[in-house]
């Protein structure tokens, strides 16, 4: 009689996988909904803080790789940051790399032999299983939610299940005056911003979406392994009618993790058959995404998945005509104080892009508007959470 139960049983499991029902729901049975991968280097001045006001938004794992940074990381946040933090992996690796011009087959190809290419490689390779959404930000960069509905930043990601991610505009910020590098937090030291229209804030960050296998062919959008189901999910006028809220609180704080692993971006860049791969992936995804981009418009509904702004549009490139921050905001701390900078110019970008020292100046002259969604998201958000820099 069991084994009879235990057949029956084993039936219907095997025609509700056939009917597309197993699947659980996007998000769950999974080690945190959302993650964040960042790059940093010799950024132990501010790197607590950072850490702690994205862990205040809901953000539920930080994946942290230390480009040989001369004091580890880990070190620093071992050290500093109490026992209460939670959720944070530092990973150190080593490898020198400039942006090569030519011999490449491809943009991805070019970006993927940068630091910042190896360890968003490395992250979507080892942890996208884990979670539903992932971030791609850098740690002069500060999410800023200005929903005033949503209760985390989970609350607003889960709207774009359906699509391939979604991107949030810079809001980018300089000096506010500062030639030495103040006392004071980052958020609260810089105030000064572009102008609201400014061309400066078309750039993007994305959140992608892990259900899609995205692989990320610049610092700021990505390209997808994997077609969209067509009965996935709701049609875009519902999605967008009934956004959907989490009714929970944000995730509860548990011990700090680190986790010490040497990677090489060398070795990685030595190794013949992931050099083919890469190549031959980059070549595929480079053709999907010119066909993509042929298309007029996308959605929930269509067979390719596509990156969308907050406001469900479709994103063609990294850059957009027209910047919106209704929900979040990127706030781009580019230049900090002038000794910042300088330090900053002296070690180079994550992407092989080092900006010139005149840049500095400019941005300055440029920076005439007043931006505080820092402050208020952190006002907002921090509140009771425990942390000492916040």
């Amino acid at each position: 009689m069991l084994v009879k139960v235990y057949a029956t049983l084993a039936v219907l499991l095997l025609c509700v996988a056939r009917l597309g029902l197993a699947e659980p729901p996007h998000g769950e049975l999974r080690n945190g909904y959302s993650a964040i991968c960042a790059v940093a280097r010799n950024e132990h001045l501010y790197i607590e803080e950072w850490i702690e006001y994205h862990l205040c938004l809901g953000i539920d794992k930080i994946y942290l790789y230390d480009h040989e940074s001369d004091i580890p990381l880990e070190r620093i946040l071992l050290r500093d940051i109490p026992t209460t933090v939670n959720r944070v992996i530092v990973q150190r690796f080593k490898g020198h790399h400039k942006r090569f011009k030519e011999g490449f087959s491809s943009k991805m190809e070019r970006f993927m032999k940068t630091a910042q290419g190896y360890a968003y490689w490395h992250c979507l390779q080892h942890y996208s299983s884990q979670h539903s959404f992932i971030g791609f930000i850098d740690v002069d960069e500060f999410l800023v939610i200005n929903d005033a509905q949503a209760l985390n930043i989970n609350s607003i990601l889960r709207d774009y299940e359906p699509y391939g991610g979604v991107s949030f505009h810079w809001r980018t910020v300089g000096s506010s005056g500062h030639d030495r590098r103040p006392n004071n937090s980052v958020v609260d030291s810089y105030t000064a911003c572009f102008p609201e229209h400014h061309e400066v804030h078309r750039q993007i960050k994305s959140f992608v979406n892990t259900r899609f296998q995205p692989v990320m062919h610049s610092p700021h959008r990505a390209l997808f392994r994997r077609k969209r189901r067509k009965d996935y999910g709701t049609s875009a006028s519902e999605s967008h009618a009934k956004r959907r809220v989490l009714t929970s609180e944000a995730p509860s704080i548990a011990p700090l993790h680190l986790q010490r692993q040497n990677l090489s971006l060398r070795e990685f860049l030595r190794n013949s058959s992931v050099r083919g791969r890469l190549r031959r992936k980059s070549r595929i995804l480079e053709e999907r995404r010119q066909s993509s981009d042929s298309e007029a418009v996308g959605g929930p509904d269509i067979d390719s998945p596509s990156l969308v702004d907050e406001k469900y549009r479709v994103l063609k490139s990294g850059l957009t005509n027209v910047a919106t921050w209704d929900r979040i905001a990127v706030y781009h701390y580019v230049t900090k104080s002038r000794e910042d900078f300088e330090a900053k110019v002296e070690r180079g970008g994550g992407a092989g892009v080092t900006r010139k020292l005149e840049y500095f100046d400019q941005v300055n002259q440029q920076t005439t508007n007043i931006c505080t969604g820092a402050q208020d998201s952190r006002d907002r958000f921090c509140r009771n959470k425990g942390f000492a820099l916040l």
